[in-house]
């Protein structure tokens, strides 16, 4: 054996390492996840575990004491209890077991009894805090909630024993995510015995306790006082997931007794001897527990490892001792126990002492969290990244430096002519600092001083006196500091207690943490309509100030203006904790960078007119891989300096798959590299004369060319979205038959199709309300046949629907067969938005029920040329023109002509290989309307030769595809670059990258 992990002999001893443990686990029929092995020569010691689906083998390490511990430490946890790993959890505490489901329905019962009978008292108040929290984090609770979908609210209610809808999403999350809290604390005590000798609470002591006993003893755990015995203060604090511990009822008493009995088997030691197995432990449980459906309605998705370590890497994080990191977002704390670990290798190397290494740690490395379960998590997470350096604590006690506080609303400063102040707003009233509390200590300070001051039952002036010596404070400033303690003693007086002096303490903090050299994280990705009224209403200037809210009226409106609040915080933190010349790097949506109203204000990269500029210096677009398990997220990694403008082109990396499968979250970082191939593109914006117009990303070579067919002045053709029935297609999509009597035509709709289902009804409508409906499926390249019909009463001069008098008189089939609808259509969202008006307490229709959107003249051109809005690559044909006139749904945008030439002259150019290019390089999901503001299609001249042969070949191209046959590409190519002037050399180089855009390269 050798040092080196890849020699031969290593690669063989390991391999003989796995087979004698995959033998073992056969013949004694033991789990191959308690086993674990070591290969020795006498020399080296390698060391190897089979989780979560794959082996980990550790690099060798030198046969001296350490390395004996280690092995003696795994031959103690092979003969103990249950190994503490993912899949045990996942067993005892989550998904269907008894146990889980008991406990969350026994927690459900105590909250609404709770809340009805004292809707004032401390767990409604908490419910309430943690809502207004969790409504921001995810966007489906709170004022602006989203009703969750049909299968996540069944799955949802199957956890909680209830039927869909009989309790709201809030209240069922809360109980569920009050059970994981309570477990997470459970497992962080009993981790406790394995770092720290000096700790005297052991999960074992509360087996056979009574009631009253063991409700005092959990009390005891979540005020934390296990670890501010072991001199660690602030692992577990009072937080909102001690609302139950008011008037614990005997069934919840009863369901944590379980829990405690289940996990007191468990043998801690497996933290130590397979640390991988904490990596993941809690955001395993967690995603066991809450149903799928459920947790991607949340949009929940957790960080794998090996994209916490990539965006690591992209900033340049070098562990080192003098690099300050934080993660405003921090979740369960991926991104933070990714540089404790970096941190604390660079730290053993330098040959650092215990107590000098624990203290550079909490000092360097910072989290932030809205969600109070996050933060739960997170610390534990901390707790066990640090492992044996938790022993070197002082003996004043030391802090987990992860704090419940809101990154973008940190504390705002006042000036008022009694002083200068910082103000903080929460559920339960506003609270007041002096600015004399300067630092994070003596916020501290202050804040712990409150809350002995509550217990002890001190008055306002002997707080203020002694609070006042602890940050110097004047007479002005000691008058605020009594009625900072006044507002806590008013919530003590009503028992909400010493849990607010808590929360203020840690929502206080982002204003005394300092700055930060390295800013990470993957951030909430809420759109602003998803964020509750209240939270808009407090962020709305922020979004002004910093130049995100870009477009008024109409514009935002329509949509251009939808926003996600990933930008905001980007945006807050690099201003406010990012230090001079400071690096971010964040997980976010790679629509922020393609697309072109929401992301035009994120792309100014400057805060506000006067504030710092960041300079983006590479994004990598994960969108192929896909990281977050289940989900369709488009991912990417952004890396931007503070204090520097934005120089383009900027370097733009896309990572793909080498193969179908996807990329296993438990993969290693080296794992992702070998699967996976990098294309190394650059992005500019896509309009020369805008730089915050959607980028281009393309490989450089290529920008000349593509220059050459980017639209820079008005285009002469505009695209339409095809006709939208505002969520009604089950009502209008329909069937006939032939039976053709009197001019009308027995019909059935296509209840099945959309979102949600609708009754299946029968009608006999007046024929010339028939069109063929062209939907997505039916486009091909070169090729569209419509497969159904759409029952078509739009006026399209009027843009309204068919009036009731002309309805009445010449279509009374079609108003009957609607009128079974009737209540469905005037549901629709849009219907409400366009065709009512208040008028002062009433609100009148201004068009009839059935009215439809998105449908004008151009809707009925003879000539169109039509593309569906969602395709890997651009797919255009022109619509063969019949009687009745087919009609594009919306999922379809049209393009009108005036001839058939024409027609085939736009289709010939869309279908080209350098519009496609360009397409591919800057659209994100959806090719739209706005495909001719950005390819320009110069006005059709019958008689420019040039402009003739893309029609030609475009004419050929369909027809040979209507036969069967494949369609000439290179015809079309090369009549479309004469178009625009493109040489060989440059079409050339649009047909390598769209190739290996689309990895046709690779099949």
């Amino acid at each position: 054996m050798a040092a080196s992990r890849d020699s031969h002999g290593n690669r063989h001893a390991v391999e003989q390492v796995q087979s004698y443990i995959d033998g073992l686990a056969a013949k004694e029929r033991r789990q191959v996840t308690r086993l674990a092995g070591v290969a020795c020569d006498g020399h080296f010691m390698i060391f190897a575990r089979y989780r979560s689906g794959r082996w980990w083998v550790d690099d060798p390490v030198a046969v001296d004491a350490k390395s004996a511990g280690l092995l003696l430490d795994t031959l103690l946890s092979a003969q103990s209890g249950k190994a503490l790993i993912a899949e045990n959890l996942l067993g005892d505490f989550a998904g269907e077991g008894a146990l889980a489901y008991k406990a969350v329905r026994s927690l459900l019962a105590q909250l609404d009894r709770e809340r009805g009978q004292r809707p004032d008292d401390l767990p409604a108040r908490l419910f309430d805090q943690w809502e207004s929290a969790f409504a921001v984090a995810t966007g489906v609770t709170g004022e602006a909630e989203s009703p969750l979908k049909k299968d996540a609210r069944k799955a949802l209610a199957d956890v909680l024993g209830t039927v869909p809808g009989e309790t709201d999403a809030a209240t069922g999350l809360f109980v569920i995510q009050t059970y994981f809290a309570i477990v997470t604390k459970l497992i962080a005590a009993l981790s406790l015995s394995l770092f720290l000798e000096r700790s005297s609470w052991h999960l074992d002591e509360l087996k056979g306790l009574g009631d009253g006993e063991l409700n005092a003893r959990l009390a005891e755990l979540h005020r934390g006082l296990p670890f501010r015995e072991a001199r660690l203060n602030n692992v577990i604090e009072p937080d909102v997931f001690c609302w139950f511990l008011e008037r614990t009822s005997a069934e919840v008493t009863a369901s944590v007794r379980a829990v405690v009995d289940r996990l007191a088997t468990y043998d801690p030691a497996t933290l130590q001897v397979s640390p991988e197995d904490a990596r993941d432990l809690l955001k395993d449980l967690y995603q066991g527990l809450l149903p799928r459906p459920v947790r991607h309605a949340l949009g929940q998705y957790f960080t794998p490892d090996w994209l916490a370590e990539r965006v690591l890497g992209a900033v340049e994080h070098q562990g080192g001792p003098d690099e300050r990191v934080l993660d405003p977002a921090c979740g369960t704390g991926t991104f933070l126990v990714s540089a404790v670990r970096e941190l604390r290798a660079s730290l053993l190397a330098e040959n650092a002492s215990g107590s000098d290494s624990l203290a550079c740690v909490l000092d360097n490395v910072v989290g932030f969290d809205i969600d109070p379960l996050a933060v739960v998590a997170s610390r534990v997470n901390y707790v066990l990244a640090l492992g044996q350096l938790l022993a070197e604590a002082p003996p004043e006690g030391c802090e987990i430096p992860v704090y419940l506080a809101d990154s973008i609303l940190s504390p705002t400063l006042l000036s008022m002519h009694t002083g200068d102040r910082l103000e903080l707003s929460t559920s339960v009233g506003t609270f007041r600092l002096p600015l004399c509390v300067d630092t994070a200590e003596e916020l501290r300070a202050v804040c712990d001083l409150a809350t002995l001051a509550l217990e002890e039952g001190w008055d306002s002036e002997r707080f203020g006196a002694e609070a006042g010596r602890a940050c110097r404070a004047d007479d002005d400033e000691r008058r605020l500091l009594e009625d900072f303690f006044d507002a806590c003693w008013q919530l003590h007086s009503r028992s909400i207690d010493g849990i607010w002096t808590r929360i203020i303490r840690n929502a206080f903090m982002p204003a005394f943490i300092g700055e930060f050299d390295l800013i990470v994280g993957n951030p909430p990705w809420v759109n602003w309509e998803g964020l509750p009224e209240d939270y808009r209403e407090r962020t709305k200037a922020l979004w002004e100030e910093a130049g995100l809210y870009v477009h008024k009226g109409m514009a935002a409106l329509l949509g251009a203006g939808k926003k996600d609040v990933s930008m905001l915080l980007s945006y807050v933190v690099s201003k406010r904790l990012l230090g001079e010349h400071g690096r971010l790097g964040f997980v976010m949506p790679e629509t922020l960078f393609k697309t072109a109203g929401a992301g035009q204000g994120f792309r100014r990269f400057r805060f506000g007119d006067d504030g710092p500029s960041f300079r983006v210096t590479a994004v990598h677009d994960m969108v192929d891989l896909k990281p977050f398990t289940g989900a369709t997220n488009r991912t990417a990694i952004l890396v931007w300096e503070r204090d520097a403008a934005t120089r383009y082109p900027v370097g733009y990396t896309v990572w793909q798959r080498l193969e179908a499968r996807g990329i296993d979250r438990h993969a290693s970082p080296e794992e992702v590299e070998e699967q996976t191939r990098r294309l190394r593109l650059v992005a500019a914006p896509v309009r020369d004369d805008d730089s915050t117009s959607a980028w281009l990303t393309v490989p450089r070579r290529a920008i000349p060319g593509l220059r050459k067919l980017a639209e820079t002045g008005e285009p002469a053709y505009r695209a339409y979205e095809g006709v939208n029935t505002g969520g009604a297609n089950g009502v209008y999509w329909v069937e006939r038959s032939d039976d053709v009597s009197k001019g009308k035509v027995p019909i059935e709709n296509l209840h099945d199709v959309g979102r949600s289902s609708l009754p299946r009804k029968f009608g006999r409508v007046e024929a010339d309300l028939l069109h063929p409906l062209l939907r997505g499926q039916d486009v091909q390249r070169w090729s569209a046949k419509p497969s159904c019909e759409i029952l078509f009463v739009q006026d399209p001069a009027t843009r309204r629907g068919i009036d009731t008098r002309r309805m009445q008189t010449e279509f009374p089939g079609a108003l009957s067969y609607l009128a079974q609808f009737e209540d469905h259509l005037r549901s629709r969202a849009a219907i409400r938005r366009y065709f009512t008006r208040k008028e002062g307490i009433e609100t009148r229709e201004t068009g009839p029920y059935w009215s439809m959107f998105n449908v004008g003249d151009y809707t009925l051109a003879e000539h169109k040329v039509v593309w569906k809005d969602i395709a890997s690559d651009f797919a255009a044909a022109v619509l063969p023109p019949t009687d009745p006139i087919p009609l594009p749904a919306h999922t379809v945008m049209l393009l009108p002509c005036s001839s058939s030439d024409e027609a085939h002259y736009v289709c010939g150019l869309l279908n080209s290989v350098p519009a496609r290019a360009l397409i591919a390089g800057y659209v994100a999901t959806h090719i739209s309307t706005h495909t001719t503001k950005v390819v320009v299609v110069p006005s059709f001249e019958a008689s420019d030769s040039r402009h003739f042969a893309v029609s030609s070949a475009s004419r050929e191209a369909h027809r040979r595809v209507d036969a069967g046959e494949s369609a000439d590409q290179g015809a079309v190519d090369d009549a479309a670059a004469a178009v625009w002037g493109l040489d060989a050399g440059e079409l050339a180089t649009m047909r390598d990258f769209l190739r290996r855009w689309l990895k046709q390269d690779l099949s």
